[in-house]
């Protein structure tokens, strides 16, 4: 809960999102949901695969077809279905983690699935070093949200966008 004091000198409670209208707040919650930080590394894998085939040149095709479900699987399903877990053993209120405290455990297994899907990159070297790049920064972001997370409530949403714009600005720089 947020005061001010208004110029009466009374003290009055602010709106979290004060004027704005339901319109824009629908259009914040889809953008929201689009960009979601489970979602981000695997648009990023998708970008790299339309923008930069070459990378994936010497990955035989069945190899590369697979590349997206793992992604998938290990960077969207595995979390989402560990907070749902998390959910109905009663360790979280809510599935949008609003807490601090909401957020230690699923940080804490995001960053397993996060490293574990790194160190199968890093040691298969027919992937691209992009692609072991793009697993390393996900695990890193999810280390420093997690630490941050002890003493602030930092947006997942703004450590997902970092590390895309981030690797988007790698990407155009190294190559």
């Amino acid at each position: 809960m947020r005061l001010a004091v208004d110029s009466k000198n009374q003290l009055k409670e602010l709106r979290a999102t004060p004027g704005l209208s339901a319109g824009i707040r629908m259009a914040a919650k889809i953008i929201s949901y689009i960009f979601h930080p489970l979602f981000v590394p695997v648009y990023l894998l998708w970008f790299l695969i339309i923008v930069q085939p070459y990378l994936f040149a010497g990955i035989s095709s069945l190899e590369k077809s697979l590349i997206i479900p793992r992604f998938f699987i290990h960077y969207i399903f595995l979390p989402l279905v560990s907070v749902l877990l998390l959910k109905g053993l009663g360790f979280i209120q809510s599935v949008y983690l609003k807490t601090q405290k909401e957020r230690i455990i699923p940080y804490a297994i995001c960053m397993i699935y996060y490293f574990w899907m790194w160190y199968v990159l890093h040691n298969q070297p027919e992937f691209p070093g992009q692609l072991v790049l793009l697993s390393l920064s996900v695990f890193i972001a999810s280390i420093a949200g997690w630490l941050a997370n002890i003493y602030i409530k930092i947006s997942m949403h703004a450590i997902s966008m970092g590390v895309m714009t981030a690797f988007t600005l790698f990407l155009a720089f190294s190559l």
